[in-house]
């Protein structure tokens, strides 16, 4: 099998264990160290660009390749990492590396030349799978130098560094500063602890001294007891103490101590079959105690204590790594947190939980670290605020509430942190609600009392509002009876006096009489029957008096008899029939007299004559047919006797003859005809003989002709 040989650069900034990892595809590599002024780099179908000072040994498969004999692809310049004429494609064939000789070795414009080897396989001498890709370097100062040697390989491969994890092979590797070597010899890949170790023939150095000659068992050297591991490529020594063999490879197992790389101690005590089991401490890397306990299977198990920052974080018992059991929590000041049942980590089962300050915040049920079925919760107090059910942290089921010393508040069922179903709600001294609760809101049946215990409803509710049929109380008496609508009344209701005589029964719109709807006195008589529009009379309507007499009947505008209607005395018989504005008489009307004889007919404005009109004496013979102005006869008209007989056809003012017009006599023959002043003849006229014959004609003053 042909092998290769190269002094390795590679980029380490603290230790090989933080930085170098054969399985990081994103090392940086590159060197300064120079080879006979020229450097070569290798170049891998992955990506990997590690450098090589190229030896080539003949061996019984191939012959030597030394640089100077490859054969020459390209030369010429790079130009950010491009040929400068343009990209170029290099085809890999398996592990052949394509050597790079470069001049210039930090800039991204340099003279280059590509050699290509020869291409074969590693056992069967069949030609692999090309891999495209083009080329990339990069940038770094620092370096390790090591040999390396392939040997026993028996997989195909394209990739080194995965070979190397199947293969053993030969190292030789140097301190990072000052260059002198720290180990030479096997090195193999642990699959199962997934690293690197020394294993098979070493020599180890410490300063460039050697201090061990001899053979390495993962990492160990050891006795018939004791063992102890350093760490590949750092020489650390990561653990001293009883060990074992399994499969013929140490193991720790029995009493010993981990070390971190900047050797802090990191575990001391039992071991078994390479993990920590048993009793034993574990430490944080700046070698404060993390944890003291009881461990199986490198996991912690049984009973143990957790530390952070040199404080105890937790005590109690342990499964697989996770808190499961009893135990207890602690503050970062040491105060007690938790105590109680555990399970994978969370609290499980009956517990206590506290305040910072000491004071008990919680006792009782948890799952899956939430509150969970029976507790009581307390102010920090010490207060106790709730005590009942709970589901996933929230109040739910059966439960009470409390404000400050156990005053009791709500007794009651809670869904999902909300009073929800039936409950009791207290004041400070008494009963405030009883009923069912919906998301926090009364909703349903229930009833509501007073500070002083006295009812004040009992019906629906809904959303926290009385909703639907209800009733509402005053003094314990009742007040109301009828249909809600959030929080008003609303619907068909009854409205009662302290007396318990029915006050209104009908419709309501938002508190108010509205609709169709009946108002009684306190004594129980009627007082109007008919329309009511926000509690006042509106549309049509019978109005009564206390007595049960009619009064009014008729339409009503904004509590106001308006439009058309008819008025009653008190008692009963009818005094106006006609239109109504404003309470008063308005438009055409008749007027009547107490014995509902016929006294006016005709037109009204503001409840008073107005316009034309007839009026009657009670006999029933008309008295006047004309004109009117603020209840009086003004303008033209015609007065007549209490026989019928025509009395003054003419002109007046203010119910007084005025103006021009004709006087008759009470025998029916007319008796003067011209002009008249305040009830007398004045001014221009003409007096007749009851014959008819004309008596005078000319002026009169104040009744008399000159």
């Amino acid at each position: 099998m042909n092998s290769y040989i190269g002094e390795n650069i590679i980029n380490n900034k603290s230790s090989l264990i933080n930085d170098f990892n054969l399985n990081d595809t994103n090392i940086k590599i590159l060197s300064d160290f120079l080879h006979n002024d020229k450097i070569y780099f290798s170049k891998w179908w992955n990506d990997l660009a590690n450098i090589f000072n190229v030896k080539s040994y003949n061996n019984e498969h191939f012959e030597d390749t030394p640089p100077n004999k490859l054969k020459i692809v390209y030369e010429g310049n790079f130009n950010n990492n491009n040929l400068e004429n343009g990209n170029i494609t290099i085809y890999i064939n398996g592990i052949n590396f394509i050597i790079l000789e470069i001049n210039k070795l930090n800039s991204f414009s340099t003279n280059i030349k590509l050699f290509l080897n020869k291409k074969f396989d590693l056992e069967n001498n069949e030609q692999l799978s090309y891999f495209e890709k083009t080329y990339k370097f990069f940038t770094c100062k620092k370096y390790i130098l090591f040999d390396l040697i392939i040997r026993n390989n028996k997989n195909k491969q394209s990739n080194i560094f995965e070979m190397m994890k199947q293969d053993i092979f030969i190292l030789k590797l140097y301190d990072i500063n000052n260059k002198k070597i720290i180990y030479d010899g096997e090195i193999f890949y642990n699959n199962i602890e997934n690293e690197y170790k020394y294993n098979g023939y070493g020599k180890l150095y410490s300063n460039g001294e050697k201090i061990y000659d001899g053979f390495f068992n993962n990492g160990y050297i050891y006795n018939d007891k004791y063992g102890i591991e350093y760490k590949c490529f750092t020489n650390k020594i990561i653990y001293f103490g009883q060990i074992s063999k399994f499969n013929n490879i140490i193991i720790k197992h029995g009493k010993g101590k981990e070390y971190y790389y900047n050797g802090q101690l990191k575990y001391e005590g039992d071991y078994s079959n390479d993990l920590k089991h048993g009793k034993g401490k574990k430490y944080f890397d700046d070698g404060q105690l993390q944890y003291e306990g009881n461990y199986s299977n490198d996991l912690k198990h049984g009973k143990g204590k957790e530390y952070d920052d040199e404080q105890l974080k937790y005590e109690g018992e342990f499964s697989n790594n996770l808190k499961h059991g009893k135990g207890k929590q602690y503050f970062y000041d040491g105060t007690l947190k938790y105590e109680g049942d555990y399970s994978n980590c969370k609290y499980h089962g009956k517990g206590k939980q506290y305040y910072n300050t000491g004071t008990l915040y919680y006792e009782g049920k948890y799952s899956n670290n939430l509150k969970h079925g029976k507790g009581e919760f307390y102010c920090k107090n010490g207060q106790l605020k709730y005590e009942g059910e709970y589901s996933n942290d929230l109040k739910h089921g059966k439960s009470k509430l409390y404000y400050g010393n156990k005053h009791l508040i709500y007794d009651g069922e809670f869904y999902n942190n909300k009073f929800h179903g039936k409950c009791k709600a207290y004041y400070k001294n008494g009963l405030k609600y009883e009923g069912e609760f919906s998301n926090n809101l009364k909703h349903g049946k229930g009833k509501e009392e007073n500070e002083e215990g006295e009812l004040v409803y009992e019906g629906d509710y809904s959303n926290d509002l009385r909703h639907g049929k209800g009733k509402e109380y005053d003094d314990e008496q009742l007040k109301y009876e009828g249909e809600f609508s959030n929080n008003l009344k609303h619907g068909k209701g009854k409205e009662y006096y302290k007396n318990g005589q029915m006050a209104y029964d009908g419709d309501y719109s938002n508190s108010l009489g509205h609709g169709k709807g009946k108002f009684y006195y306190e004594n129980g008589k009627l007082g109007y029957d008919g329309d009511y529009s926000n509690c006042k009379y509106h549309g049509k309507g019978k109005d009564y008096l206390q007595n049960g007499k009619l009064r009014y009947d008729g339409d009503y505008l904004n509590d106001n008899s308006h439009g058309k209607g008819k008025l009653y005395l008190e008692n009963g018989k009818l005094h106006y029939d006609g239109e109504f504005s404003n309470n008063e008489g308005h438009g055409k009307g008749k007027f009547y007299y107490e014995n509902e004889k016929l006294h006016y007919d005709g037109n009204y404005s503001n409840g008073k004559f107005h316009g034309e009109g007839k009026s009657y004496y009670e006999n029933g013979k008309i008295k006047y047919d004309g004109d009117h102005s603020n209840h009086l006869k003004h303008g033209k008209g015609k007065f007549y006797y209490n026989n019928g007989k025509l009395c003054y056809d003419g002109e007046s003012s203010n119910s007084i003859v005025h103006g021009k017009g004709k006087v008759y006599h009470v025998g029916g023959w007319l008796q003067y005809d011209g002009e008249s002043y305040n009830n007398i003849n004045h001014g221009l006229g003409k007096s007749y003989f009851s014959n008819g014959t004309l008596k005078y004609e000319g002026k009169f003053t104040n009744g008399h002709y000159t």
